[in-house]
């Protein structure tokens, strides 16, 4: 049960984000934004590897080319790319819509996960991926 409240905790942050982001919007360019946020959080980072660099340590002696690869993509096209592209649209559009369409991320995952994971999927969560894609075809179609 913890773990639905620290859940539904986190999930509320993230729906905050995008009106804090786009109130920075208003003033400062999609750019300054992107950049401070991320050198701001890259300090964190630091702060966070200093208590973990042992564990941290031991894994980058494990790093292999299909590991760096695998890095590279994530961090580059998974989360630099999307970004940038993530904080024009939101100053552009309707946040709400915006996240509705990117946090639909799951679909797709549940979706990717069974064909190159070969994830069992069950009957009942393909179902929520076909209800959900309609949700946020309706939404993204009457919401505009």
């Amino acid at each position: 049960m913890n773990f639905i409240i620290i859940t539904l905790v986190i999930a509320f942050l993230w729906g905050l984000q995008p009106l804090v982001q786009k109130s920075l919007l208003k003033d400062l360019s999609s750019h300054s934004v992107l950049l401070v946020s991320n050198i701001i959080f890259s300090v964190c980072l630091v702060v966070y590897s200093y208590f973990y660099r042992e564990v941290i340590l031991e894994d980058f002696k494990k790093l292999e080319s299909h590991h760096w690869k695998l890095l590279l993509f994530s961090a580059i096209i998974c989360s630099f790319l999307t970004s940038i592209t993530y904080f024009e649209l939101i100053k552009n559009h309707k946040s709400s819509i915006i996240m509705a369409l990117t946090y639909s991320a799951p679909v797709f995952t549940v979706l990717l996960g069974e064909i190159f994971l070969h994830e069992n999927v069950h009957t009942n969560a393909m179902i929520g991926v076909y209800i959900t894609a309609l949700g946020l075809a309706i939404m993204s179609y009457y919401g505009q």
